[in-house]
């Protein structure tokens, strides 16, 4: 009989926490240099929770997913 060695569960990644960010000018020269300097899964985080903050304004409301995000990303000044 064989026996099967399996690996240790490994832990999951530890992931670090969103930055607070600002509302901004989107076409200032400050927004610009925070989305230049965030990685991007840094980038997709913040701009997932400012889609999730646009869905909430809007009262939850359904159906708005791609243009909640699409704001976001302007919002952001991702490129």
């Amino acid at each position: 009989m064989q026996t099967t060695v399996l690996p240790k569960e490994q832990k999951p990644a530890r992931v670090p926490p969103l930055a607070k960010v600002k509302k901004r000018d989107p076409g200032s020269a400050e927004s610009q240099t925070v989305s230049q300097a965030a990685g991007p899964s840094e980038q997709i985080a913040l701009i997932a929770k400012r889609a999730y903050e646009l869905y909430e304004q809007r009262g939850r409301e359904d159906g708005h997913a791609l243009d909640d995000w699409l704001q976001a990303e302007r919002e952001c000044q991702v490129c």
